[in-house]
């Protein structure tokens, strides 16, 4: 399962085999467990809605960390929503949809094209499949690649080819109401008809499941993640596998967290969690990370219409296998809130938290923060802003939502302290699959930016923005992201910013017609900077209920002041899905 063609590191076995069998056996546990997750009722909730037929699914699955329902918005928003400590690292709060107990209830299913190539296959099957208990989709795709430069070489060394790919795969999502588990995976085979030595066999699989062992009291969170992942963005690489840039591996990250919840009457309800992380790499060129976790929180009940609060404790530690060294993230914290007008809550926080010194040593629980500001929340619009101070001097955090009939609009703004080996544990939906879209390089995430072999802390600050317009036949995404990383004891920085287009158009009833255009600019802390871009435009139709064929014409291309890192490439791609 190494990397075929440019592969200058020794490779660590995990036989998928034996990976397989851990997917399968944790997927398994969570479905039989007795019980119903965040403390629902045993009555079965109404049937979700179908999905529209016209747009892509925007059900993302569901995270294995499950945070509480998000509070209303007369409530102060918890670091589990709002990540100002940056110590929880959630996705945002629309990526977790607690549907127990209903049919098909918060499933999703994953084509090979991802959305760049779905005619609107994914939400007709989704909606077909209303009605029942659980949902088992086998699928299979058939790809043909045209690339001039299979390898992402220089000018002058550019290598053509075709490369045929068949990826057979499956969707299984089943849920009762106590328990609920999805899993997908994904053989790619590729076949060169030039450079055979570059054929190989790729797995990729996500899964995640969530399930209550004590009513209304303890709950058990598992996620597992496999694929493949950039080693070095430094030096010329892809997030598809068919260009064969020697600079990948293959990534296995696994997150298990029993929890207890517990209901304190006018204190609020309370939270203990254990969470075991650990994200293993099949190259001796970047060492395994594992991580332990506990926590504790007590929110205000719910009733609380005039003031809420958030006593919250948390200590993470991080270890790598190449040091004897234990990165740690404490903090603790209590955030206030007060409404003082229907739509507007003051808020205020206050805690200790680490602080990580320029010699590499970490003074745990030795910095004092503050932070204050407010929560402005409407039937269409919420707004929170806070100015405070951390361990690393003046901080910062924003979050807009604006939700209208046809735009809807949010930016955020972030600070927090990281490593490289913590974001591949806590984030493992950061690593792309292949697929999605095909031959995409450039998505908002951390593979364009730090190496794996970094170990360095650094404060990761972030600015985010999207806005999506939808009419009743097209639907137009903007994508635009700028983040800049602080090493503690080098003093070096990196810097990425970027933006993503996406346009899908209906033009017929079954074809749709899909531009995307994608732009970055990197600099390293080594003085290097790079900039990327790729312009593609598929052709996607609907033959049936369960197949679609695509066409997509892709253009892309890298220049650096790292000269042997340059590259351009055209490919013309052609799939088949099938779902069965």
């Amino acid at each position: 399962m190494g990397i075929m063609g440019r592969r200058s590191s020794p490779r660590k076995e995990y036989p998928f085999p034996y990976f397989g069998a851990v997917v399968t056996i944790t997927t398994l546990m969570v479905a039989s467990a007795p019980g119903i997750a965040l403390g629902a009722s045993n009555e079965s909730a109404p049937a979700q809605k179908p999905l529209p037929i016209e747009s892509p699914s925007s059900q993302a699955g569901y995270y294995f960390e499950s945070a509480p329902p998000p509070p209303p918005p007369s409530h102060s928003a918890s670091p589990q929503t709002r990540n100002y400590f940056g110590t929880r690292s959630l996705p945002p709060p629309q990526a977790y949809t607690p549907f127990f107990g209903q049919t098909l209830g918060g499933c999703s299913l994953q084509l090979p094209g991802g959305r760049g190539g779905d005619s609107g296959l994914e939400g007709i099957y989704m909606q077909n499949q209303q009605g029942r208990d659980s949902l088992f989709a086998p699928m299979l795709t058939v790809r043909e690649v045209y690339s001039d430069n299979v390898t992402l070489a220089p000018k002058g060394e550019e290598k053509n080819d075709f490369i045929t790919q068949v990826i057979p795969g499956f969707t299984v999502c089943d849920s009762g109401p106590r328990w609920r588990g999805q899993l997908h995976y994904e053989l790619q085979g590729l076949y060169y008809a030039k450079h055979q030595s570059l054929n190989h066999i790729y797995n990729n699989a996500q899964g995640s499941g969530t399930a209550e062992l004590f009513r209304n009291h303890l709950f058990f969170d598992a996620s597992t993640f496999y694929g493949q992942q950039t080693i070095d963005p430094t030096q010329t690489f892809s997030t598809d596998n068919t260009l064969a840039t020697g600079n990948r591996t293959n990534t296995w990250s696994l997150n298990l967290s029993p929890y207890w919840r517990q209901s304190l009457g006018a204190l609020g309800l309370s939270t203990l969690r254990y969470r075991y992380g650990s994200v293993m790499y099949d190259t001796g060129r970047v060492p395994d990370s594992h991580s332990n976790t506990f926590s504790f929180d007590l929110v205000n009940p719910p009733t609380n219409t005039l003031w809420s609060w958030n006593a919250y404790v948390r200590s993470e530690q991080v270890d790598r296998e190449d040091r004897d060294r234990t990165t740690y993230f404490d903090t603790a914290s209590l955030d206030l809130g007060y409404q003082v007008f229907p739509h507007i809550r003051l808020l205020a926080e206050g805690g200790v938290e680490d602080d990580y010194r320029p010699d590499g040593s970490t003074d745990r629980w030795g910095s004092e923060f503050w932070n204050a500001g407010f929560l402005w929340a409407g039937e269409r619009t919420s707004l929170e802003a806070r100015y405070g101070h951390r361990f690393f001097g003046p901080s910062y955090f924003a979050q807009l939502r604006h939700q209208a009939a046809r735009l809807t609009t949010s930016l955020s703004y972030t600070e927090e302290p990281q490593v490289v080996s913590r974001l591949g544990i806590d984030n493992p939906n950061a690593v792309l699959l292949p697929n999605q879209p095909p031959g995409l390089i450039f998505e908002p995430s951390d593979e364009t930016l730090t190496p794996l072999t970094n170990d360095e802390v650094f404060v990761r600050k972030r600015f985010a923005g999207n806005a999506t317009y939808q009419t009743g036949r097209s639907t137009i995404s903007l994508d635009t992201f700028l983040e800049r990383r602080e090493f503690q004891v080098s003093d070096n920085d990196e810097r990425v910013r970027g933006f993503t287009v996406y346009w899908r158009w209906q033009w017929l009833p079954r074809t749709a017609l899909i531009p995307r255009w994608s732009w970055e600019k990197i600099d390293f802390q080594s003085d290097q900077t790079d900039y990327l871009s790729r312009q593609q435009i598929s052709l996607a139709h609907l033959i049936s209920p369960t197949a679609q064929a695509a066409v997509t014409l892709r253009h892309q291309w890298r220049n650096s002041t790292r000269a042997e890192s340059e590259y351009t490439e055209n490919a013309v791609i052609l799939e088949f899905t099938k779902i069965f």
